[in-house]
């Protein structure tokens, strides 16, 4: 297994993946990422995980600090109101999908420690396929596996990593 910066992953094998996972929308797209990092001013740190010689999965990922709007912090994050998260191949069997996870928590806790970051922001995006039905994994394997907060927290001081502080939000898609 192995991780491949967004700048070594082509745009059309980063798509064949957003297009063959059901975790994917479209703000995991190339297209999408390109906007985000030159709109926001974000860093990007997106990242591709390849087994075999094939990208298994993406995960779009951002570092922003006080200078690009993120409440005086220094912040990796998969998006702040256009969410994303790791997307897939849904082809995976059940056991090279956690060792895609756990190497996927293993990339980003490395990021975040090299650019000396105060704290990580991890989502998914509740549009997806895989998070619009009765199926739907209701704990993130983030939370589950590597002791992280549901929701965020909000506060007069802004967004803070603390439960309990404020308002939690917790994004909830409805049929109408």
């Amino acid at each position: 297994m192995k991780v491949f910066s967004y700048k070594d992953v082509s745009a059309v094998d980063w798509d064949n993946v957003c297009d063959q996972s059901s975790e994917a929308w479209l703000f995991h797209r190339s297209a999408w990422i390109t906007l985000e990092v030159s709109h926001f001013k974000y860093s990007n740190r997106s990242f591709a995980i390849e087994d075999k010689g094939r990208i298994v999965a993406v995960q779009p990922l951002y570092f922003s600090d006080s200078s690009s709007g993120a409440a005086d912090e220094r912040l990796l994050h998969s998006g702040i109101h256009r969410h994303t998260g790791l997307a897939c191949l849904n082809i995976l069997d059940s056991g090279l999908r956690r060792a895609v996870q756990a190497e996927t928590m293993r990339h980003i806790h490395d990021v975040a420690h090299r650019d000396e970051a105060h704290r990580i922001q991890l989502n998914c995006q509740n549009l997806a396929p895989a998070n619009r039905g009765a199926s739907r994994e209701e704990i993130p394997f983030w939370v589950l596996d590597h002791g992280y907060y549901l929701g965020l927290n909000c506060s007069p001081g802004g967004i803070a990593p603390a439960p309990g502080m404020a308002t939690c939000n917790a994004d909830q898609v409805i049929d109408l």
